[in-house]
C-alpha cells in the first residue's frame, strides 16, 4: 500500500473525488471490492489520521463495523495479521468450485456405469 499523508487525503477530498468519479452518491455499498479506491482511501484515512474510528466512518458513511472489518482485511493483505490474502482467497474458491464439478460429473458416470451394467451378463 502506497504511504498517503494525511494532509494529501482528507475525508473531503476522498468524498469529493467519489462525487466526481460519477457515482453521487458518497456512501458506498458495504461489499464494495477491496481493491476499489474509496475503500484504500477511507482505510487509509482512518490509518493515518488520529481521528477515532468511530468517527471516521461516521464521516464516510459506513458503519463502524464494516470499517474495522475494512482494516482488518488490509492488515491480512500487508502481512500485519495472519490469513489467506484475496487472491488465495479466490484461488481456493475456484478449486472449491471445480472440485464440486468433478465430484458431480464422477457420480453421473459412477450411475451411468451402474445402469448399463444392470443387463450385461458377464462370462
Amino acid at each position: 500500500m502506497q504511504s498517503v499523508s494525511h494532509r494529501d487525503l482528507t475525508i473531503e477530498k476522498v468524498i469529493r473525488d467519489w462525487r466526481e468519479s460519477g457515482l453521487n452518491n458518497p456512501t458506498p455499498r458495504v461489499n464494495q471490492s477491496r481493491g476499489s479506491p474509496f475503500r484504500r482511501d477511507v482505510v487509509a484515512v482512518a490509518r493515518e489520521s488520529d481521528a477515532p474510528i468511530a468517527q471516521v466512518a461516521r464521516d464516510f458513511g459506513i458503519s463502524e463495523s464494516c470499517l474495522q472489518r475494512w482494516l482488518k482485511l488490509d492488515d491480512v493483505e500487508v502481512g500485519r495479521r495472519p490469513g489467506a490474502k484475496q487472491a488465495e482467497s479466490v484461488e481456493l474458491r475456484e478449486a472449491e468450485k471445480r472440485i464440486r464439478l468433478l465430484e458431480q460429473e464422477n457420480e453421473v458416470l459412477r450411475r451411468t456405469a451402474v445402469y448399463l451394467g444392470r443387463g450385461v451378463n458377464p462370462k
